[in-house]
């Protein structure tokens, strides 16, 4: 129906059969117009329908892509001394290779250094698989406080801070994905106290501005 133009029929007829010379005319171009409108709507139809079907894939591309998440449990608090460290979780469906943590805390002018996977060495990346929250993966412990120190532990140095408040900038790196950072606050206290919490990107900032 869209591509006869049916509008147009009538038009085209009246301007052959008419004798005067603008009635022709207007008859004329009201059937090229008819017949542009009609060509306008089935183009117009079928646009949408590729937009639609465009975005249904780039929501499915989104829901496919894999992702990490940082998780902060009691499971990753040893009793025996304060220790902190980070989970890292994959809500996706789809396995993320060779992930690494790295951490940076600007108050002891540490910046980005890699952390230890739990049972693992420096630098050996993990692979996480997909897995329903809070199920994860965690790091060795990246701070811990006991007996007269308060220590920071990274894949290839430890170092000793005084006791205090601290935040965090973690990332997360696997192989084809974007990246993922979260912020932890920790307080260390002594003899064997240690606090740690998630912060959102603009707690972070208003914390560290108040260091």
């Amino acid at each position: 129906m869209y591509m006869s133009g049916a509008p147009s029929v009538p038009f085209t007829l009246a301007a052959l059969y008419v004798e005067n010379t603008w009635a022709k005319t207007l008859f004329a171009v009201l059937a090229v117009l008819s017949a542009a409108l009609a060509c306008y709507w089935v183009w117009r139809r079928e646009r949408e329908q590729a937009i639609s079907l465009a975005e249904r894939v780039d929501q499915l591309e989104e829901r496919l892509k894999p992702t990490l998440r940082f998780v902060l449990r009691d499971c990753c608090v040893e009793s025996a001394i304060a220790r902190g460290s980070i989970g890292v979780g994959n809500p996706s469906p789809t396995s993320v290779e060779e992930a690494n943590v790295y951490i940076t805390i600007p108050a002891i002018r540490m910046e980005d250094r890699v952390l230890k996977w739990s049972g693992m060495g420096p630098r050996e990346g993990l692979v996480i698989h997909p897995a329903t929250l809070p199920r994860h993966h965690h790091t060795q412990p990246f701070v811990t406080v006991g007996g007269r120190s308060c220590t920071v532990h990274t894949g290839y140095e430890e170092r000793e801070i005084p006791p205090g408040r601290y935040i965090a900038e973690l990332c997360v790196k696997g192989r084809d994905v974007t990246a993922a950072t979260a912020y932890v606050e920790f307080i260390c206290a002594l003899p064997q106290s240690l606090t740690m919490r998630l912060l959102t990107e603009a707690e972070a900032k208003k914390a560290g501005a108040s260091q």
